[in-house]
This record gives C-alpha cells, structure tokens and sequence, in this order.
C-alpha cells in the first residue's frame, strides 16, 4: 500500500526551548514587570510602591518556577520522541483505525484509538512531545482509515494514511 505522512515529530513538531532559555526568559521577564509596575506607580500613586515593591517580586518568583517546569518537561518529551524517531528506536503498528472516540472541542477528555491491538490516547491539554492533533480541531485520524503509526511508550511519534483506492503492494 502507499501511505501518505500526515504527521511525523520531526517535521511537525520542531523542538521546543530548552529549559535554559525559559529560565532566561523568566529571569528577564520578572524585573521587566516590576520596572514597569514601579514606574508606572511613581507617577500614579507612589503609596502603593512600597507594598507592590514587596508583593510584585514574590507573585513573579511563585509563577517563574511552575512555568519553567513545564517548559522543561515539555522539551524533555519532545526531545526524547526526535530522538526515538531518528535513532529507530520505536514500534511500527499498521491497520485500521477501531474505536475511534474523538475529544470534546472543550476539550476535558483525550482522544482515543486502536490499531491493531494498540491503543492510543492524546490530547492537545495534555502534551506528551508527540502527535495530539484531534479530529474535534481538525485531525486526520478516522474511523476505519487504514494507518501506519510509529510509537513509543504510547508517544505516537509519525502518522502515514493509506491513499485512498492504494492497493496493497507485492
């Protein structure tokens, strides 16, 4: 059969920043906020600067960390499931899509499927560094298409379709 790729990590996927870089970005970011909120208050009302000046800085410190941390894991993710794809080192899975149970387009719930005994799940909410584009935003998964996909640990890292009227290949 001939397949089309309709997502594969390295090409629809690019890599993330690297954590480095978002702490970078949190580090400038912060006193950027508390330079604008200090002059800002200097001309409108310098009573409040002493309580922002204490208040402004923590709030920014509490919500760099988590920020950072997602960054980072996500770049993890993504960095793993490049280099599970260039290296080989995954599954190929292929047959027709059974089971099919497409996310709300509120999301709330993950997409799911089977494919010759494998089941999938994703969700754009919930990244894993590889494919999580939903039928409910406009993926390509459907019901009883013929698929190849290559996975790893439940990561699908490339996606091909069969063209329609293929005929299986001797």
């Amino acid at each position: 059969m001939e397949f089309d790729t309709v997502f594969d990590v390295l090409r629809d996927a690019p890599p993330i920043w690297p954590p480095s870089q978002a702490a970078i970005l949190n580090a400038l970011a912060g006193p950027a906020c508390i330079i604008a909120v200090f002059v800002v208050l200097t001309i409108i009302r310098p009573r409040l600067r002493k309580a922002l000046l204490v208040w402004v800085p923590l709030v920014l410190v509490a919500a760099a960390g988590p920020v950072t941390l997602a960054v980072a894991g996500h770049a993890k993710q993504r960095s793993e499931a490049h280099a599970a794809l260039r290296t080989g080192a995954y599954i190929e899975v292929e047959g027709v899509v059974e089971g099919l149970v497409p996310m709300p387009y509120e999301g709330h719930a993950e997409e799911r499927f089977t494919v010759g005994g494998v089941t999938f799940a994703y969700s754009p909410f919930h990244p894993n560094g590889g494919f999580d584009h939903t039928v409910s935003h406009g993926g390509p998964i459907r019901e009883g298409q013929h698929v190849k996909i290559a996975h790893r640990d439940g990561v699908i890292l490339r996606v091909q379709i069969a063209r329609p009227g293929a005929i299986p290949m001797k």
